[in-house]
């Protein structure tokens, strides 16, 4: 990471943007981390290669931005570089496809100055996920991401534990929560109204299967650093068994899905899930994606609605 000049002034806030192939979303992107009412901050942006009208909209902006260009090597890499030049003390990571509530910084940062025990905070919400936790955060971190990806990150952290993985594409920001909360940061969360979070084809999840494959390795790889949170191989041996039944090995998916039920440090609300896997795998599995599509449509829809009551494209 970029080293300061102590007596340099600096933001207190850097909003770092990472753009592949956004041409339709990213000017709404940036004018909404412009438009924040907090305005102690920089907004870089970083274009990851992109082939289409993206790095155009971007400059547009002018010097309003700190514009970077990089060949394609993906969103952690891209990420890894706007923090690498961020001056601020917090640093924010805002998805290039989706647009803020003008107060949402100014209201995370109210909740994170009141909790200066806590390293960063997030958005607290249910989208797909488990509900935000205050308490026992090493367990639940491992059971579910319960963290939104747009959170104010401390400095220092990235700075203690690292940035995110380049190996990865999928849940990258999973493993960065498991990395600092194992390493003994705490999170604080903020309620209300966040603004637009976009579902379309070009999302990392849009691809369900894939994404499942991604995530996969992202716990995988926490493993392998030798991380270790309580309950946690239970959601991998889940993780495992899900893409054994992509593949069609109902067998090797079965084996997974009662490793986890037998692990007694995992929740009792994961183990229930493998439980169902194992009993009838098919079933389970055709339920599971109907669940998983049917969430995915009302979060489209909900994108839409929220999109034309704010005037931007869905």
């Amino acid at each position: 990471m970029q080293k300061r000049d102590p007596s340099e002034r600096v933001p207190r806030v850097s909003i770092v943007i990472a753009a592949y192939n956004v041409e339709n979303y990213i000017s709404s992107a940036i004018d909404s981390a412009l438009n924040q009412t907090f305005t102690d901050r920089e907004v870089i942006v970083v274009d990851d290669g992109s082939t289409d009208a993206t790095p155009d909209r971007i400059r547009a902006f002018g010097d309003r931005v700190v514009f970077l260009e990089q060949p394609h090597a993906g969103a952690a890499a891209a990420r890894n570089r706007g923090i690498g030049v961020a001056r601020g003390e917090l640093i924010v990571m805002h998805d290039a496809d989706d647009v803020w509530n003008p107060t949402g910084i100014e209201t995370a940062l109210a909740v994170l100055d009141a909790h200066p025990e806590c390293g960063f905070v997030t958005r607290s919400y249910k989208v797909g996920r488990s509900d935000f936790h205050w308490d026992n955060q090493k367990f639940w971190i491992g059971q579910a991401n319960f963290i939104a990806y747009a959170a104010i990150v401390r400095r220092e952290l990235y700075e203690r534990h690292g940035l995110f993985d380049e190996t990865l594409t999928a849940a990258m920001d999973w493993e960065l929560w498991m990395r600092f909360i194992a390493g003994g940061e705490r999170v604080a969360a903020v309620e209300g109204d966040h603004g637009l979070y976009r579902r379309h084809a070009g999302s990392i999840t849009a691809d369900h299967q894939r994404y499942l494959r991604g995530q996969l390795r992202t716990l995988e790889r926490v493993l392998e650093k030798g991380i270790r949170l309580p309950g946690l191989e239970a959601t991998v041996d889940i993780a495992r068994g899900r893409v054994a039944l992509i593949d069609g090995d109902r067998s090797a998916a079965r084996g997974h899905f009662r490793s986890a039920v037998r692990n007694k440090e995992a929740a009792r609300g994961t183990r229930v899930r493998a439980l169902a896997f194992t009993i009838a795998p098919r079933a389970t599995w055709r339920l599971y994606n109907f669940i998983a599509n049917r969430r995915r449509k009302r979060g489209e829809e909900t994108a839409r609605r929220r999109a034309a009551e704010l005037g931007v494209a869905p």
